[in-house]
């Protein structure tokens, strides 16, 4: 299972890479996350530790990427539904942040990769707000049992 991970994840990223150069993936950083969130599902389902938990996570792995206007982000969406291995299944547009107010803007997609994995691409509009990744992090801590 490792071992089909890994080459999953190399995978992912490498083929996502070829197609769209400045998408971030971070696999280091997912594969640490997916654990926590098998961990998570199948405590919450009574079934800690008899594995299938990955099959119950909707972003497995996660991907984003910067477009500079609606026309580029419009160019790299079409990019990416033609990506092979991707199918889409749904679109969340979030556009209705102030760029002036630092607000997030973007569209999260999930989509199936590979026919195995659920996957999050988010294509953000615009560039990140200041305070995005010390944000995150706090999401992240929030979310962590104890």
């Amino acid at each position: 299972m490792i071992k089909w991970a890994q080459e999953e994840f190399y995978l992912f990223d490498s083929t996502l890479r070829k197609y769209l150069p400045s998408i971030q993936t971070n696999i280091k950083q997912s594969v640490i996350r997916v654990a926590q969130k098998i961990r998570e599902k199948e405590h919450q389902l009574g079934q800690l530790g008899k594995g299938g938990g990955y099959r119950l996570i909707s972003d497995i792995l996660r991907a984003k990427i910067s477009a500079e206007s609606p026309a580029d982000l419009k160019a790299k969406l079409k990019v990416f539904e033609s990506i092979p291995g991707v199918r889409v299944i749904k679109y969340k547009p979030k556009f209705f942040g102030r760029p002036q107010d630092n607000e997030l803007r973007n569209c999260t997609i999930n989509f199936i990769w590979s026919n195995s994995l659920f996957c999050e691409l988010q294509i953000r509009l615009g560039p990140p707000p200041a305070l995005e990744a010390q944000n995150h992090f706090l999401y992240e801590i929030e979310r962590v049992e104890t």
